[in-house]
């Protein structure tokens, strides 16, 4: 993304939006709701629809009426939900092809995380979405993917088809993180070799999660491990994964 320049990243904008993990920090608090959303649609609207028309519209796609009332109020004047749903607004306001969605749910009350989990994949077949959905819930990874990546340290420990990962997780760590999920029914104490953090130090040797993984051994801690094929959708890095 760095390297791209001029028209090119214009259209990298246009393209590729984000919704960020604070709609509490994410939002102008000077702006009303309408200038939010009227910003980006100066930018890239590509219709001969009216400003005033698309703001209403947008809003009404993602749940934010009365849409007279609510255009006119301030960040400050809406709930943490209705916030990201702004923030959803805004980013679709670009008309873009992939959202990058941050933590979208994490600081949001309990009560509320569904109804906004359920807008995304609403708009997901209204707007023919491509998401990138960063979590740390499990959970709701599984409701909302369609494939799961795990990172541990920065590398990618596993990845496969949503229900498959969970069903069938093969690395350690992946396994560690059901095992920690409430309601999974498993109790205890997690193993754990060591309560040293990653090194995350560029030029590392090893597999990161060898400091804490119950299966280390010491090529764990010398090489890199291998991406290996479980299934032709499933892969994880682990040298103890034949």
């Amino acid at each position: 993304v760095t390297h791209i320049k001029h028209n090119a990243l214009y259209e990298y904008r246009t393209n590729v939006q984000m919704v960020f993990q604070d709609p509490f920090g994410s939002l102008n608090p000077t702006r009303t709701i309408e200038k939010h959303l009227m910003f980006p649609l100066k930018k890239h609207r590509k219709d001969n629809q009216s400003i005033d028309e698309k703001v209403d519209q947008l809003m009404e796609q993602v749940g934010l009426t009365p849409v007279t009332e609510t255009r006119v109020k301030y960040p400050h004047e809406l709930s943490g939900g209705q916030r990201q749903r702004v923030a959803i607004a805004r980013a679709l306001a670009a008309n873009p092809k992939f959202l990058v969605a941050d933590e979208p749910i994490s600081m949001l009350d309990v009560s509320i995380r569904a109804g906004i989990l359920r807008l995304m994949n609403q708009l997901r077949e209204d707007f023919n979405l491509a998401y990138l959905y960063i979590t740390h819930d499990l959970a709701s990874a599984r409701y909302f993917g369609h494939r799961i990546m795990v990172l541990y340290g920065g590398k990618v420990m596993e990845t496969a088809n949503s229900d498959e990962l969970i069903r069938h997780p093969a690395h350690p760590y992946t396994r560690l993180l059901l095992a920690a999920t409430p309601g999974s029914g498993i109790t205890g104490t997690l193993p754990e070799t060591s309560n040293r953090a990653p090194n995350l130090v560029e030029g590392r040797r090893g597999c990161p999660f060898a400091d804490r993984c119950p299966l280390v051994t010491q090529i764990c801690r010398d090489e890199n491990p291998p991406f290996v094929e479980v299934s032709p959708s499933h892969h994880t890095a682990c040298h103890h994964i034949a």
